[in-house]
């Protein structure tokens, strides 16, 4: 009438069960982690995308003023070195522009400048690239002079010709600045090649009270 089941079947049925648990179990585990993993993401991507739209910090504010500071202390160095030098005046020199560690310098030919060969005289194209290195390593307002200069002459500049010398810094080392000049002509071809090397002294080149930029 009844069908009795033996007491080893339960046993058997209890313990395949039980050894499928951890399976389902694990299974539930990374489920889980997965769905946690991705609301992180997206936690992540949009806390990235409210600091992209967020206003600059103090911080960067700071960066930026500094920046500014140090591009208009430059070029006060420039314009102050230039209006004091009657040479470069003379020879009708003009700042282009003025950064940290860098300068340019542009001059158009005239028959000043004109050697017995009818072309420019090395001299004229040495004291622009000479002028140029030392707007570019006085930037930072501390009196810097030069140690050692030379030039390589490429190719002959022209009466009408407008020159640009470019200067940059290539590496300090203590009191010791290298810096190259690209001198080219309006048409961008290049014209000499000139490298100073210079020595840094003390003082400003333009006193802290006129050189202080506005805010």
């Amino acid at each position: 009438l009844y069908r009795v089941t033996p007491w080893s079947h339960v046993w058997m049925a209890q313990s395949h069960a039980c050894r499928q648990l951890p399976d389902l179990t694990n299974r539930t585990v990374n489920l889980y982690g997965l769905i946690f993993a991705a609301f992180v993401n997206v936690v992540k991507a949009a806390a990235r995308h409210g600091e992209a739209d967020a206003p600059l910090k103090s911080s960067q504010k700071v960066g930026n003023r500094m920046t500014n500071s140090a591009q208009d202390m430059a070029r006060s160095v420039a314009e102050t070195m230039i209006g004091n030098c009657g040479f470069s005046q003379g020879l009708g020199m003009r700042i282009a522009d003025a950064g940290p560690d860098f300068a340019v310098i542009e001059m158009e030919l005239t028959a000043l400048h004109m050697n017995g060969h009818a072309i420019c005289h090395g001299g004229a194209i040495f004291a622009m690239a000479d002028t140029a290195f030392a707007h570019a390593c006085n930037s930072d307002n501390v009196v810097t002079v030069a140690q050692q200069c030379q030039v390589n002459f490429l190719k002959s500049a022209r009466l009408g010709d407008t020159l640009r010398a470019t200067a940059a810094l290539r590496g300090l080392s203590g009191r010791t600045g290298l810096y190259d000049v690209a001198i080219t002509d309006q048409h961008e071809v290049l014209i000499a090649e000139f490298r100073g090397m210079s020595r840094k002294l003390s003082g400003p080149v333009v006193p802290p009270d006129s050189a202080s930029p506005a805010d």
